[in-house]
């Protein structure tokens, strides 16, 4: 099922929608999955000082998987 979502609009209003379907799930969700893993290897990397490089990172995609998870549709 095709189904229209709003990616931006022009000076003029004019509102510009990407369609998307069950394949842009599959790409987002394999997104998410990837993006796990590399927290997963950075979570590893931790250390007891000097870390904060790595917290940060992690913080970011944790946020990137929070957004791409909002844009899975049923």
């Amino acid at each position: 099922m095709l189904k229209n979502m709003v990616i931006g609009k022009h000076q003029k209003g004019i509102v510009v929608t990407k369609e998307y379907s069950n394949e842009f799930n599959t790409v987002t969700v394999e997104k998410i999955v990837v993006l796990m893993e590399e927290i997963a290897v950075l979570e590893s990397r931790y250390e007891d000082h000097n870390s904060g490089n790595l917290r940060t990172a992690v913080s970011v995609l944790r946020n990137r998987v929070n957004e791409l998870k909002g844009k899975v549709h049923d």
